[in-house]
């Protein structure tokens, strides 16, 4: 038969390659020929055979398979080739392509070492895998042998090949991470607001809760989403792992965002409260918080809170505290005063379950009956009287004692009760004023009518001031006589008077209602002198009615002495009354 030249020319090279040894260091494909009870040989070319013992195979070869292997010593009579070999080359290759390539690769975990575990890539390159590396959660230190002999899919994130020195690291996290970004994609397509989820609580905040959905991704739960009824903490209604069938209410997929309600797994229950409810209505609650000791709160039904505002507790005004009309935990009945279901407000009133004691008041407290009372409070201006419940009067304290000097506050004390007599009623701005000094005579009335303005009276010094002496006279009246008003100009009382000195003076103002009195010496020395001129005039005019004969007949010399007299004491007179007229002050 004729060969063509290209035919002559491919059997030549074949002839030269089949007579050609292996190269070392290169894997090269061989035929299984035969197995034995430890070995297997191959056929590796040149005419020539090798063999590999059986330990090198996992799984032992069939014969007429072809397997590679890496040639490790090739001569003439003999060729050294290894299985095990081979594959750690291919591994090694198939590992940094990998890394190259940013494909992931199969590794197990073989041994728990400090920080992470030991890995074994493509059963054949050791790798290290970092505990912060296996999983997207927290992994329990103390659980960590239950990973071992465990294969994943892993990622080399870090590659270093120095020779001898190969530091190769790997990671599940950007593996894990795609795949939850695709399950995550799939949550938002297939759910919507509305739809119920599972969650497990893995975070409680002091507002809200942190949970897992699905174990895909976190929601929120909002400390007011968690309950109809007002919390004061999450820890009240959900505990940490546990697991809970919640409610979508609002989503975000661009931010992977879901928020979530526990309280919405019920019915809202004011939409039944509102139907069986109405203003008007008496209900009972549990007293179950007091706010700032201004505002109560009351738990009427599950989910269901009223308040008190401060001004609905009482009637009585002298209260200043919450906690002073109820008690925390008290079971209450109120009024409803106002239902708003959109608002979720329920409005209560307590004062109102009693009718308004102002709406008689008139008729129960006129003016100028006697009562008794109970002292609420104690100011520096008076002292609050507690006449009912949720009605109060004021005891001032100018209305203690007609002596205002005796308006002494500190003999009263809370709680004690006191007999008071009305003095005026403001219904209106809801007061009532009271007195004491009003249950007795008024000895300031009968001391006007003995010594009205201008009487002479003599008194004794209480008191001696920078400015004034304070004069006491019978049944504990007492005036002031200013240093004005006396006879002659001084400028310390303390060096002309002394406590307990006898003082006449002239009364020239009484105000027995305002128990004010005002003395005067300068005053009553003017009269008097006045007096004394007048007495002169009268006698002046007497000796000229007498004729020349009568001044004859009587003793002549006595009567013109008299007459010179008077003169004298009028000139004085004058002077006086001029020169009290240029002291006198100014009205103030």
């Amino acid at each position: 038969m004729f060969m063509s030249s290209q035919d002559f020319k491919s059997m030549l090279e074949a002839s030269y390659e089949e007579n050609q040894l292996p190269e070392i260091g290169k894997i090269i494909k061989t035929t299984v020929i035969q197995i034995t009870d430890k070995e297997v040989i191959l056929d590796v070319g040149s005419k020539s055979e090798s063999s590999i013992g059986l330990n090198e195979f996992k799984t032992p070869p069939k014969v007429g398979e072809e397997i590679e292997v890496f040639v490790e010593k090739s001569g003439e009579n003999y060729v050294k080739v290894s299985f095990a070999k081979a594959s750690e080359k291919k591994a090694f290759a198939m590992v940094k392509n990998a890394f190259q390539s940013s494909e992931s690769v199969e590794g197990k975990i073989t041994e728990v070492v400090k920080g992470g575990f030991k890995v074994l890539l493509e059963e054949f390159i050791q790798a290290f895998l970092p505990l912060s590396q296996l999983d997207l959660n927290r992994i329990d230190e103390k659980q960590l042998d239950q990973y071992k002999n465990k294969a994943y899919q892993v990622k080399v994130i870090k590659f270093e090949d120095k020779g001898r020195n190969i530091n190769i690291v790997v990671s599940r996290i950007p593996l894990l991470e795609i795949e939850k970004n695709k399950k995550v994609s799939v949550f938002f397509q297939e759910n919507k607001i509305g739809d119920e989820v599972k969650g497990k609580v893995v975070k409680i905040n002091p507002k809200s809760v942190i949970v897992e959905i699905e174990g895909l991704l976190t929601g929120l739960i909002r400390i007011g989403d968690l309950s109809w009824d007002r919390i004061e903490k999450p820890e009240d209604v959900v505990k940490n792992g546990e697991s809970l069938n919640l409610r979508i209410i609002k989503m975000d997929p661009e931010k992977n965002e879901v928020l979530l309600s526990l309280k919405d797994m019920k019915q809202d229950p004011w939409v039944d409260f509102a139907k069986k409810h109405q203003e008007g209505d008496v209900i009972r609650g549990e007293v179950v918080k007091i706010h700032q000791n201004k505002q109560v709160f009351v738990k009427v039904e599950e989910g269901i809170d009223g308040f008190i505002r401060f001004e609905d507790l009482s009637w009585s005004k002298t209260i200043r505290r919450a906690d002073e009309a109820v008690e925390l935990n008290a079971m209450i009945d109120t009024k409803i005063l106002e239902i708003n279901p959109e608002r979720k407000k329920l409005l209560l009133g307590l004062k109102q379950m009693q009718g308004d004691p102002w709406n008689t008041i008139d008729e129960k407290y006129p003016k100028g009956k006697k009562v008794k009372g109970k002292i609420l409070d104690i100011k520096d201006f008076g002292v609050f009287v507690e006449l009912e419940n949720g009605i109060e009067a004021l005891l001032h304290k100018n209305d203690i004692d007609w002596n205002l000097n005796n308006s002494d506050l500190t003999k009263y004390n809370v709680g004690d009760e006191i007999e008071v007599i009305i003095t005026n009623v403001n219904k209106k701005e809801r007061k009532i004023s009271v007195g004491i000094k009003q249950l007795f005579d008024n000895p300031w009335d009968n001391f006007a009518s003995e010594y009205p303005k201008g009487s002479i009276i003599k008194g004794k010094v209480k008191e001696i001031k920078e400015k004034d002496l304070i004069i006491e006279f019978e049944n504990q009246i007492e005036g002031s006589l200013y240093i004005r008003e006396l006879e002659k100009k001084i400028e310390n009382l303390s060096d002309h008077y002394k406590i307990g000195d006898e003082v006449e003076a002239m009364v020239i103002d009484i105000n027995p209602k305002k128990s004010y009195l005002k003395l005067s010496i300068r005053e009553m020395v003017k009269r008097e002198r006045e007096k004394d001129l007048e007495n002169y005039i009268n006698q002046t005019e007497e000796v000229e009615s007498m004729s020349f004969g009568d001044l004859l007949g009587n003793n002549l010399d006595k009567i013109k002495n008299k007459i010179q007299k008077n003169a004298k004491i009028q000139e004085e007179s004058k002077t006086v009354q001029n020169k009290t007229k240029s002291e006198e002050p100014k009205e103030q």
